[in-house]
């Protein structure tokens, strides 16, 4: 029985398995019969390979502990790290069993690569299959050696050159299919097609892009940047290569992207170094205009490149490349994006100071840190609200002033296990609402601390507060609010019970499978509310409602001493693991002693976000 044929989806198909140890006696002769007999499967063979070889050494799999780092300044410190929690233990155990397995099945999958293309470099050369320019394949001896070639085959060997090295295992390739080409490194009134909507950050793969209007900056993996003018088509094809159907553009590459392609549906541009730009109308026919360096051109693949030096520009036609009128204007440039960019902030910042003045004249708002108006020395955050019952202004630990969502707005940077704000609303509250906009930039713990209660004697430690305030009775009851190393947002209330020192513990959160991405570096704007009336805790993200739960017990909160970014440790605490610290940088706290709704947080987000959509 004749086997059928394999195509590229189940090669692709079984390389995944080859990969995970998951390939049947069956599917392991079909992959080997399909590298034997193809050359291009043998190319996508070898470049699989290399990148799984080199995403393990980048990962350093084979790493188990990490030994303390020396300073290069004086090699007689040495620097520990600030805790250790033990609650990671388990799966740090976990992790590294997974890592070995890894390194057993990358040493395996080196051995089975190493003997494949062994034995087929050999087949190659005995055979003549082998031809001039092959990539990592064996070169035919010349007609002075062929009386080598005709050696027996127990005899044939291979020259030094013929040799795969090791080192060849260790080239990072990837399939179009998972590889991230590029970022979108910045965009400005980009209007996208329905369906097709993408933000700033975002990895890009393979596929088209297509929007209506606006500006889009992206940022090629292999060193080119691409800032298109909307209307516009593209279409990514790989890191160094994107084809455009309709729009304009201009292309930067750096000194490792020459090479970097450009496609339309006359032409191929290579960029030669450094900047052109390119307009491509709704016929296909394109112009490219040269501003910096070099680029190749040609009309169609099999006609011969022409070379354009800067200050030149060219028509593509079906039949012909026309010398046409040099021009700079018209093009999308990234100063463009930056100037309108910087126009786009300027106004959304004035547009949220004069709503941030609203919150703070709200009667109900006990606490508004807006970060506003304040220096460098200040060591205070102060509060904005105006209200008679409000609480006090934020004594700054060691947190230190940066900019905030905007490149005007100031913010508290937290980095260190000391830096917090501390604060004291007076009072015990039924209803409540907190809002703060954050942005973590990375999660070093279990939990990561927004706004906490603390019993005001640990404040003490510090040195920071008056003896009557150290006196004071603690709150019989705690609020947590922090995140998880997930970026999920929890509420937790504990109530004094009955029996002296005994809690009843009530956790909320904003659900496992929270509608949002990974946060990590980027603002969002965090919301809670505690309705006594409806019996619910709503947590919000963005302006939206993430989840609502039922409250499992009512009764009035003291929040009293609190802190911001962090919780007091002693040093025993520190050293069995617990922290709450926050990573990142907060420019906005409200408290208020109401329950805000829907509209209410959606507009604290639509005045607060950093850009437009």
């Amino acid at each position: 029985m004749i086997s059928k044929p394999i195509n590229q989806e189940e090669f692709d198909d079984l390389l995944g398995k080859l990969i995970d140890d998951q390939l049947s006696p069956h599917q392991h002769r079909r992959l080997e019969s399909a590298i034997t007999d193809s050359e291009n499967y043998r190319k996508q063979y070898r470049e699989m390979m290399r990148l799984h070889a080199t995403l393990a050494w980048s990962r350093n799999w084979c790493m188990k502990d990490s030994a303390p780092l020396r300073n290069t300044a004086d090699d007689s410190q040495v620097i520990q790290p600030e805790s250790t929690n033990p609650q990671l233990i388990p799966s740090l155990q976990k992790q590294a069993k997974t890592d070995h397995n890894r390194i057993k099945l990358l040493a395996a999958l080196l051995v089975l690569a190493a003997s494949f293309l062994m034995v087929l470099t050999y087949n190659a050369v005995v055979n003549g299959l082998a031809k001039p320019g092959d990539d990592g394949v064996t070169k035919i001896a010349s007609s002075q050696n062929q009386s080598q070639n005709q050696l027996p085959k127990k005899q044939q060997t291979l020259r030094p050159e013929q040799r795969i090295e090791a080192a060849d295992l260790k080239v990072l390739a990837v399939s179009n299919k998972v590889s991230n080409l590029a970022v979108i490194s910045d965009a400005v009134g980009v209007k996208w097609k329905e369906g097709e909507a993408r933000r700033t950050g975002e990895l890009l793969t393979a596929g088209p892009l297509r929007f209506d209007a606006g500006l889009l900056q992206l940022d090629f993996s292999s060193g080119a940047r691409l800032v298109c003018r909307g209307p516009a088509s593209l279409e990514l094809i790989s890191a160094k290569c994107v084809r455009i159907h309709a729009g304009e553009a201009t292309c930067y590459v750096g000194e490792l992207g020459k090479g970097f392609q450009v496609l339309t549906g006359e032409s191929e541009v290579v960029d030669l170094g450094t900047s052109f730009g390119i307009r491509v109308d709704a016929e296909g026919e394109s112009e490219v205009h040269v501003f910096d360096g070099a680029v190749s051109v040609r009309r169609q693949p099999e006609s011969d490149a022409i070379e354009y030096t800067e200050n030149t520009a060219v028509r593509v036609s079906p039949n012909e490349l026309v010398s046409t009128d040099f021009s700079l204007d018209g093009f999308p440039k990234s100063e463009e994006i930056r100037s309108l960019r910087e126009e786009q902030w300027s106004n959304r910042y004035l547009a949220w100071k004069n709503y941030a003045k609203s919150i703070s004249e709200d009667p109900s708002v006990l606490v508004h840190y807006t970060f506003e108006d304040q220096k460098q020395s200040d060591i205070e955050v102060f509060n904005q609200s105006t209200g008679t019952t409000r609480g006090t202004s934020g004594t700054i630990l060691r947190a230190k002033w940066c900019e905030g969502r905007w490149p005007n707005k100031k913010g508290l940077q937290f980095q260190r296990e000391s830096d917090r704000v501390l604060l004291t609303i007076p009072g015990k509250y039924d209803k409540l609402s907190f809002v703060t906009w954050a942005r973590p930039d990375a999660f070093l713990q279990l939990t990561s601390a927004l706004l906490l209660t603390e019993h005001p004697r640990r404040w003490g430690m510090h040195g920071t507060l008056r003896d009557e305030l150290q006196d004071t009775n603690a709150p019989t009851d705690t609020f947590r609010w922090v995140l998880s190393d997930r970026n999920i947002a929890r509420l937790s209330l504990a109530f004094m019970d009955k029996r002296p020192m005994t809690y009843d513990i009530c956790g909320y959160t904003s659900g496992a499978e929270p509608e949002i991405e990974d946060q990590t570096g980027k603002w969002g704007c965090y919301g809670v509310t505690i309705d006594p009336h409806k019996m619910e805790v709503s947590h919000f993200f963005n302006g939206k409602r993430t989840s609502v739960t039922k409250m499992k017990r009512v009764s009035p909160l003291p929040l009293e001493t609190m802190e911001m970014g962090n919780h007091s440790t002693t040093p025993a605490e520190r050293q069995s693991g617990m922290s709450y610290r926050f990573f990142g940088v907060i420019d906005e706290l409200i408290v208020a002693n109401r329950v805000f709704d829907s509209e209410e947080m959606a507009s604290i987000y639509e005045y607060g976000r950093q850009d437009d959509l």
